[in-house]
């Protein structure tokens, strides 16, 4: 190892010192960052997410005795909560013979293959933290 001083040893430090400087600003600009949309991980759990709301919603409709239309979902995922994917997903259905199509967004909890909406109007806040938990929740709310 070369002396202290040297150039090369200062060129060493340098850089030792200016990857540590890049890890640990990168880790402090990580943190309440959503899971990385380009991990397959991670893009497997939200279409995994999206078909299951797709599927549900579908389902929803044949139960109600309503018309059923055809529905794609799209999900960001939010995170996990054991098993759980935590995620905002963004639906459209398209219902035979109407030229506009149909559609809703908003947070999920997809556990053990049962998905949970959010709830609407005044308990909508409250509903979301019990979805993602309350620290996720309100940076959900906040965005």
């Amino acid at each position: 190892m070369p002396a202290p001083g040297s150039l090369s040893w200062t060129r060493r430090f340098g850089v030792l010192a200016s990857g540590s400087l890049f890890i640990l600003l990168a880790g402090c600009a990580a943190e309440g960052a959503l899971p990385d949309a380009s991990d397959p991980a991670n893009r497997d759990d939200a279409a995994r997410v999206a078909a299951a709301v797709a599927a549900d919603t579908r389902a929803l409709e044949v139960s109600a005795g309503g018309p059923v239309g055809d529905w794609s979902c799209r999900a960001t995922l939010w995170g996990r909560d054991g098993d759980a994917l935590l995620a905002d997903v963004h639906c459209t259905g398209h219902y035979s013979g109407e030229p506009e199509p149909s559609g809703f967004a908003g947070p999920v909890r997809l556990e053990a293959g049962q998905v949970r909406y959010a709830a609407d109007g005044s308990g909508y806040a409250d509903s979301v933290r019990e979805l993602f938990g309350s620290e996720l929740g309100d940076r959900y709310l906040d965005q």
